[in-house]
């Protein structure tokens, strides 16, 4: 079962909700039906679709669409590019776990920005 969700708000591409349903009978019917619902609901509550592109797209556009000064824009690129795209670059935001970018900046703090080989970060990327 496939439901259209909206565009990709960074890219501009189709996206859908999918669930798939075993089976041919009443009962398969019955939950394929409960699943429509379900879909349809998340699409009306403006649950915004979420973008499947990787954190450092996203980074990047940010960074490119940004209204701050050279110096901030400076020191961001520096955390972004020795950090955090090493270690989350290519992940799809929205595989991004809510908590874990609080576990990585604790990381980050306790590793020094992980410029210490000897110390790895315990949060896995994903």
């Amino acid at each position: 079962m496939v439901v259209f969700a909206g565009n990709d708000p960074v890219t501009g591409r189709r996206t859908y909700l999918r669930e798939t349903i075993n089976g041919t009978d009443k009962a398969a019917y019955k939950r394929a039906e409960k699943a429509l619902t379900k879909l349809l609901a998340q699409v009306d509550n403006q649950r915004h679709t979420p973008s499947t592109v990787s954190l450092s797209f996203a980074l990047d556009e940010w960074m490119r669409t940004s209204e701050i000064e050279d110096s901030t824009r400076h020191t961001y690129s520096g955390y972004i590019d020795r950090s955090i795209k090493p270690a989350l670059g290519e992940t799809a935001v929205n595989k991004i776990p809510a908590r874990m970018p609080e576990g990585f900046y604790t990381d980050l703090r306790r590793c020094r920005a992980r410029r210490d080989s000897r110390c790895e970060a315990t949060s896995s990327p994903i």
